[in-house]
């Protein structure tokens, strides 16, 4: 199991979404602490980083 934290930008983004789009992405970013690669997600190849899309 991993540890999940977030920047301050990250966290202050998150706490600005609406409630429903707000508990969707929680529990996304939260589901990356048992699995940090989960169905779909995506390298940024020009930063060596990955991606995770939840809805729009």
């Amino acid at each position: 199991m991993y540890q999940i934290g977030l920047r301050r930008p990250a966290q202050r983004a998150l706490d600005r979404l609406p409630g429903g789009d707000f508990e969707t992405v929680l529990e996304t970013v939260e589901g990356l602490a048992g699995s940090p690669r989960p169905k779909g997600v995506e390298k940024i190849k020009s930063a060596g980083l990955w991606r995770v899309r939840q809805g729009d």
